[in-house]
């Protein structure tokens, strides 16, 4: 069993499989190797037989390799069939997940759309109804300043035409106290004109 154990270990690193093969082979050797020594004739008759049975072993080994490499090709073509299958259905799955994603987008696209014409037409409304307003107010305020102007003009002539009368009555008052003082001072002069008069006359 060293021989096959031997033979065991070289031929691992080429495979589990052959290593194995080759092993139950060479144990199956020794088993028919007799343990004394064997003539000429016995070592031809093993020497024929090894070569049969190598022959045989590279046979089955031959047969063995090929099924395994049509498993494997059968696996990989299993596994390229399974793995095209998959990448197949994730690329349907992607691409129905795509659209749905794509019109739920265009949908609230569309519904922002409308929200956005619907704020703006109320928007517009509202500034139209402030423009109205204004537009109102400003003409009310225009007919108040009218009004009020209007008023302060009457009210600046009436006030001219008192100062007018006014500014008359002082001219008359201040014409009549003018007259009055000098009637009055006329007055005191001749009395005092008068006065000195007498004085005189009552001098030696």
């Amino acid at each position: 069993m060293s021989i096959a154990l031997d033979v065991y270990q070289a031929f691992k690193d080429d495979g589990e499989h052959k290593a194995r093969v080759l092993a139950e082979a060479f144990d199956r050797l020794e088993r028919r190797i007799p343990g004394n020594v064997a003539t000429s004739d016995q070592l031809e008759t093993t020497k024929l037989a090894l070569q049969k049975e190598i022959e045989q072993l590279r046979a089955d080994l031959t047969e063995r390799i090929e099924h395994a490499r049509i498993e494997h090709t059968e696996r990989v073509e299993q596994l390229r069939a399974d793995l095209s299958e998959r990448i197949e259905h994730i690329r349907a799955e992607l691409s129905e997940k795509i659209e749905q994603n794509r019109a739920e987008f265009s949908e609230k696209i569309e519904r922002n759309r409308l929200e956005i014409q619907k704020v703006r037409a109320e928007l517009s409304e509202r500034i139209e109804h402030i423009r109205a307003e204004l537009s109102e107010k400003i003409d009310q305020n225009r007919l108040e300043i009218q009004k009020v102007r209007a008023e302060l003009v009457e009210k600046i002539e009436r006030n001219r035409v008192e100062i007018e009368r006014v500014r008359t009555d002082l001219s008359e008052r201040i014409e009549n106290v003018r007259w009055s003082t000098i009637r009055w001072v006329t007055g005191l002069l001749v009395a005092q004109a008068a006065v000195i008069v007498s004085l005189i006359k009552l001098l030696p």
